[in-house]
């Protein structure tokens, strides 16, 4: 199986703009059907991070020649499809898992992203940014997954 290390890093770029704006629409559906008012601020609150990793990689790649991405790809279905299918339930904590399985496959791209053979300098810090955003998603989503009142 390939992994992104295994891209082109450009090619790389392009797959996590993509990955960020899919979690984008994920996580602008969840604010939209999560019903605990707790969670929307921290959720709205990474969905703007996705935005700005959007922003800041699509730069480095106009720099380095590239086009930018303007748009998510089609997997943003089944984001969105796992939130949907979360918010059948009525159930705020399924709504959580369907996020979590996001910023876990963001987290991956992240940590590789950073540790590619042949990472550009002038993006170095904000792929350590971006990896230590997923990070702080994942570890709130999963504290308030295993918190009593949630």
């Amino acid at each position: 199986m390939n992994t992104l290390n295994d891209l082109d890093f450009s090619k790389l770029l392009i797959e996590l703009v993509e990955l960020d704006y899919n979690a984008v629409e994920a996580y602008s559906l969840a604010v939209d059907k999560i019903e605990n008012e707790d969670y929307k601020a921290p959720l709205q609150k990474f969905q703007q991070d996705h935005e700005r990793h959007i922003k800041e990689i699509n730069e480095i790649l106009v720099n380095h020649n590239q086009e930018s991405i303007k748009k998510p790809t089609t997997k943003q279905w089944l984001l969105k499809g796992k939130v949907l299918l979360a918010d059948i339930t009525g159930d705020d904590k399924n709504i959580l898992k369907a996020m979590d399985s996001i910023e876990e496959e963001s987290n991956k791209a992240y940590e590789e992203a950073n540790q590619h053979k042949d990472i550009w300098n002038d993006i170095t810090t904000i792929l350590k940014q971006g990896l230590e955003d997923e990070r702080k998603h994942k570890k709130w989503i999963e504290s308030t997954l295993t918190s009593k009142d949630s």
